[in-house]
């Protein structure tokens, strides 16, 4: 656990060193990548993340797909520690919450439940501060996102695949992933597409 802490805050650190415009063109970078995969254009809903600080930046990602996709955006529920989505049309729907990250409005929202969520979701985009190869990845010690891909990865209805947006700096030989780690199907930096199926 230890280890897995240690590379979570040297990862940080060095994401959090790039520049605006680094994070900008990277991400657009990781925006086309996504754009281009099959999954994507198959897919009719796809949960997203909102970006916050030097996470790869999703709002222009998010923006170009509303009206193309359905999109659903996530909330944190802390006393209950999970994330419920709710549908946007817009990004002007999106306000701060908790940690100070976007979502939306308390008069915009459209929640589906967890069983619908997974019965239509075609992708679920995913953040995280660490990943490896082999579709792991180390979050920010919360566990919001644990919680909720597990349930979406082991519920009979769901066929949803799992892509993580990361900098190519975020990508490291090993997580130390813990038996209750889900690992995303996917990762898509700057650089290149990380097929993790095994």
């Amino acid at each position: 656990m230890r280890r897995k802490n240690e590379i979570r805050q040297e990862v940080l650190q060095k994401r959090n060193g790039l520049r605006y415009e680094e994070i900008e063109i990277k991400s657009e970078q990781v925006g086309t990548s996504l754009f281009s995969l099959p999954e994507f254009n198959q897919a009719e809903v796809i949960l997203f993340y909102v970006a916050k600080g030097s996470e790869v930046a999703t709002l222009p990602i998010i923006e170009s797909v509303i009206g193309l996709k359905r999109v659903f955006v996530p909330i944190s529920v802390r006393r209950r520690r999970k994330l419920v989505y709710s549908e946007i049309y817009s990004i002007d729907e999106l306000e701060p919450g908790a940690y100070g990250i976007l979502r939306p409005r308390r008069d915009s929202r459209r929640i589906l439940s967890l069983e619908q969520l997974a019965s239509e979701a075609g992708l679920v985009i995913v953040p995280g501060v660490v990943f490896d190869e082999k579709g792991f990845r180390t979050g920010y010690g919360a566990g919001f996102y644990d919680r909720f891909l597990t349930a979406i990865r082991y519920n009979h209805a769901s066929s949803a695949l799992f892509v993580a947006l990361a900098f190519e700096l975020q990508i490291v030989e090993d997580t130390y992933p813990e038996k209750h780690d889900v690992p995303v199907d996917m990762i898509i930096t700057e650089k290149r597409i990380i097929n993790c199926r095994r």
